[in-house]
């Protein structure tokens, strides 16, 4: 899980100091582990906040998976397309060009997308 109360586009995650969202990220850790405990076992939430926050952070974490994997998927498909532009290419028109074997890329951070 994302195990943090807040979103990448909101307002509070930059009006808060890097400490304070760690701190935050460190409770609400701690309040995911514990209300996944309490689902596992079939327990009830302590109370209705708790119990509707618990719903928010899975449907939250469900669209960050999703949001993940999409981003995954587009990385991997334009490496495809990268690596089958680049087999084209002879020798000598890679060194014109200063193209590099896109699969010699480590992580996506390299990648211009």
């Amino acid at each position: 899980m994302p195990c943090r109360d807040y979103s990448e586009n909101d307002r509070v995650r930059y009006e808060m100091s890097p400490e304070d969202r760690a701190r935050l990220d460190h409770y609400a850790k701690m309040l995911c582990v514990t209300c996944q405990y309490l689902e596992d076992k079939g327990l009830s939430m302590p109370t209705i906040v708790v119990s509707k926050w618990w719903e928010a952070h899975k449907a939250a974490d469900g669209r960050a998976r999703q949001i993940e994997a999409e981003r995954k998927r587009r990385l991997r498909d334009e490496m495809a397309v990268k690596v089958s532009a680049w087999k084209k290419l002879t020798p000598k028109e890679r060194t014109l060009l200063g193209v590099k074997n896109p699969k010699a890329v480590k992580d996506d951070t390299d990648l211009d997308i």
